[in-house]
C-alpha cells in the first residue's frame, strides 16, 4: 500500500477554487450538482448528482428537499463541521439564459437548505460560455470568462483538499495529467491478446484451491484458502508496483468462487488478514457456501448467518479509507486488459462493486452491464447489480435524488 505526499494550495477566491475542482473530484462532468464537505478550511469528501430532469414544478420541489435532507445527512457522515460548497455544472450557456443559468433553480435551492439551517459557502455555476457565483452582484450578465478557472499549468494534474479564503485551501497531489471527464473515466479495457495468452499460461499451471467445506486430516482447508485471499488482497494493494501476471491468475482462480469472492472484497474493504483471523478465530465455515442474498437465488438464508448482499450493502459506506477504493480503480483498469472475455464476468463485479463503494455508481453500473451482457446468468454479477443499483448512501433515503460521493483526496 502506498500513499501520495500532498501540499497544500491555497484557494483565495471562487475562481480559485473552481480551477481545482476537477482534481478534487477526480474528473469533470456537465449537467449536475458538485457538492463539496468541508472540515474546517479543508475539503473532506464530495458528492455529485444529475441535475433535476426539469426545472420548477414538483420535479425541482421534491429534488431540492432531497438535496438539503442528503447535505444535512452526509455532513455528519462525513463529520463535514463547516459550510458546503455547491457547484452548478451546465451546458446551459449566459447568453441564453440572459445571465447565470438556473438562477431560479439556485434561488429556490437555496432557501430551501436556509430553512434547514444548512449555510453555504459558495453556490456558483460553471456554465458553457462563463462562470460566476449566484450571490455576486457584480456579475456580468455574459458571466466571468472561463479562462480564469482552467488549469495552470503549475496546478495541471494536481490537487487534493480545499483551506483559507475565498471557498477554502486545497492539498495537492502530483498527477500526469488532468483528470478525465466522467464518461471517459467509465471505459472498460479491452482484452489485450499477448496479455490474456500470457496470464492464461501461468493459470494452466496453477493448482486449484481446496473446495469450500474440505478439510486435509483435521485441519479445515479453509485456513489455506484463506491465506490465498490475503495473499491476493496484498497484490491489489501494492499501488506502487504493476501486478504480475502470476497474481492475475491467481486472482482469476479465487475470484471463480463465490466465497473467496466475498471473502476478497471483505479483506479490501478492512485488511487483507481479517478473512483468514475469523477463520483462524473458530469460523472455520464462515466462508463456504455463503448466501449471495440476490432476490433471484434459491437459497435458505435463516441458515447462515449472513448474505454477501447485507455485509456489502452494510459495511461498503462505512468505508474508513475510501481513497484506497480510488487506487484500486485504477488497478482494476490495469488488470482488465490481461482478462479474456469469458472470464471477465467476476472480474468485472468485482471492478463494479470497486467503482460503487469509491462514490461513482454510474461508472459501476456501466462496468456490471458488461459483466452480465457477456454472461447474463453470472450469480454473483446478478447480486452485484442489485447492490450498485442505488447509490451508495441512497438505501438511507432522500429518496428524490440520487447522489455519488467519493472522497475528496484524489490519488
Amino acid at each position: 500500500m502506498t500513499s501520495n505526499s500532498s501540499e497544500t494550495i491555497r484557494c483565495s477566491s471562487t475562481a480559485d477554487f473552481l480551477r481545482v475542482l476537477p482534481q478534487l473530484t477526480g474528473f469533470t462532468a456537465t449537467n449536475c450538482l458538485f457538492i463539496v464537505f468541508f472540515s474546517g478550511k479543508r475539503a473532506k469528501r464530495s458528492a455529485r448528482l444529475d441535475l433535476p430532469e426539469s426545472f420548477g414544478g414538483a420535479i425541482e420541489r421534491s429534488y431540492v428537499e432531497g438535496v438539503s435532507d442528503m447535505i444535512r445527512e452526509l455532513s455528519s457522515r462525513f463529520d463535514a463541521t463547516s459550510e458546503p460548497v455547491l457547484v452548478v455544472s451546465t451546458t446551459a450557456t449566459f447568453a441564453g439564459s440572459g445571465g447565470a443559468p438556473h438562477r431560479g433553480f439556485a434561488n429556490r435551492l437555496q432557501r430551501c437548505l436556509m430553512r434547514d439551517g444548512v449555510v453555504l459557502r459558495d453556490l456558483c455555476v460553471v456554465a458553457a460560455d462563463g462562470w460566476g457565483a449566484y450571490d455576486d452582484p457584480k456579475l456580468p450578465l455574459s458571466g466571468r470568462p472561463l479562462s480564469a478557472i482552467e488549469v495552470r499549468d503549475d496546478l495541471r494534474g494536481s490537487a487534493h483538499n480545499t483551506g483559507t479564503g475565498g471557498p477554502g485551501s486545497s492539498q495537492r497531489a502530483s498527477c500526469d495529467s488532468s483528470p478525465p471527464s466522467l464518461t471517459d473515466m467509465g471505459d472498460i479495457p479491452a482484452p489485450n491478446e499477448s496479455k490474456v495468452a500470457l496470464v492464461a499460461s501461468v493459470r494452466r499451471e496453477l493448482k486449484e484451491l481446496p473446495a469450500a467445506g474440505s478439510q486435509h486430516g483435521s485441519v479445515p482447508e479453509a485456513h489455506r484458502r484463506m491465506r490465498e485471499v490475503c495473499a491476493v488482497t496484498r497484490a491489489l494493494l501494492q499501488f506502487d508496483t504493476p501486478m504480475p501476471p502470476r497474481m492475475i491468475a491467481r486472482l482469476l482462480r479465487l475470484s471463480a468462487d463465490s466465497d473467496l469472492w466475498f471473502a476478497l472484497a471483505l479483506a479490501l474493504l478492512t485488511r487483507p488478514e481479517s478473512p483468514e483471523e475469523i477463520v483462524r478465530g473458530g469460523g472455520h465455515t464462515s466462508f463456504d457456501f455463503v448466501p449471495l442474498g440476490s432476490q433471484d437465488e434459491p437459497h435458505d438464508v435463516d441458515n447462515h448467518r449472513w448474505t454477501v448482499f447485507a455485509i456489502l450493502a452494510s459495511f461498503s459506506p462505512e468505508c474508513e479509507h475510501p481513497h484506497i477504493f480510488v487506487n484500486l480503480r485504477k488497478r482494476m483498469t490495469e488488470v482488465l486488459p490481461s482478462i479474456a472475455e469469458a472470464d471477465r464476468p467476476r472480474v468485472l463485479a468485482l471492478s463494479s462493486w470497486i467503482w460503487w463503494t469509491s462514490g461513482l455508481q454510474s461508472i459501476a453500473l456501466q462496468h456490471i452491464s458488461e459483466a452480465l451482457r457477456i454472461e447474463p446468468e453470472h450469480k454473483v454479477s446478478q447480486m452485484v447489480q442489485e447492490l450498485v443499483d442505488v447509490p451508495l448512501f441512497g438505501r438511507e433515503s432522500y429518496a428524490s435524488v440520487e447522489a455519488e460521493a467519493s472522497d475528496c483526496r484524489v490519488a
